[in-house]
């Protein structure tokens, strides 16, 4: 980490507005700290990138994520409230969220019951369908970039998180992406479809829902649908291997929900329903 990084001590003040209290942990780009919004006192997330090493304007890209964010309303997204530089340290201030990821959960439970997993896919679900209905592919769908959260009223709440390397599927005008992927990432091997494991460019909103597809097996049966290993062997049988029929491995579950998992890992693109 750098010094910069490292120069972040509880009672920095970013941007005269958010002070840093303490650190949370280390995000997929840089540390993420917690801060208070000298405002309104009220808890916020800082996500800092470390300076770039691969990209041509890794500020640009990292940035990408707090207007992509910005324009969604739904309330399983997390907002992206501001976002700016700190001694050219570029930053994002997220709402703080208290709970744990789908990630978490699933290392400590095989797999989740029919009722609960359908309940959390349908709020994935809305997500995608706003941030479809926008033109933005989130390109990187995966149990850490689900947070679980609570309501007031103590009923989960799923939160889509981490729009870093998400693209515009529109033109030029109003896009996120505005000449080619500067992002140095471009997705999880586990999770990916296989035509953004062919050309990352060719990603669509047919992209997130196998993604969504890889990670509600998981739920459902307690391994990815592709196995594990390097990420060349993933990528190998992403492409070309199917998966094991859902229901051969959990009888319990409805035809319905297993035919919609399953059209989800459909390798053909045209062959996924649109959300």
């Amino acid at each position: 980490m750098t010094d910069r990084l490292r120069s972040l001590p509880p009672g920095v003040l970013v941007a005269g507005i958010y002070r840093i209290e303490r650190r949370l942990g280390e995000g997929r780009v840089g540390p993420v700290v917690l801060a208070r919004d000298t405002r309104t006192d009220q808890p916020v997330a800082v996500k800092f990138m470390r300076p770039p090493t691969e990209a041509r304007d890794g500020a640009a890209w990292f940035l990408r994520e707090a207007r992509a964010a910005s324009r969604l309303e739904s309330e399983f997204v997390a907002r992206v409230s501001d976002s700016g530089t700190l001694d050219d340290l570029p930053y994002l201030v997220m709402e703080y969220l208290e709970g744990q990821t789908f990630k978490a959960l699933l290392e400590r439970r095989q797999h989740l019951s029919v009722p609960l997993l359908v309940t959390y896919a349908l709020q994935v679900v809305e997500a995608l369908a706003e941030a479809h209905a926008l033109g933005i592919v989130h390109r990187d769908v995966k149990p850490s970039n689900l947070f679980l959260t609570r309501r007031s009223d103590g009923s989960t709440r799923v939160k889509l998180l981490d729009f870093g390397i998400a693209k515009s599927v529109y033109g030029p005008g109003d896009s996120i992406e505005q000449s080619g992927d500067a992002s140095p990432h471009f997705g999880s091997p586990r999770w990916m479809a296989p035509e953004q494991i062919r050309a990352s460019s060719d990603a669509d909103r047919r992209s997130d829902l196998f993604s969504l597809g890889a990670v509600l097996y998981h739920a459902l049966v307690g391994d990815p649908p592709f196995g594990d290993g390097t990420s060349a062997d993933l990528c190998a049988r992403i492409l070309n291997d199917e998966p094991t029929p859902l229901r051969t491995m959990r009888p319990d579950v409805p035809e319905t929900l297993d035919a919609a998992v399953m059209q989800c890992l459909e390798k053909d693109p045209d062959r996924k329903s649109v959300v």
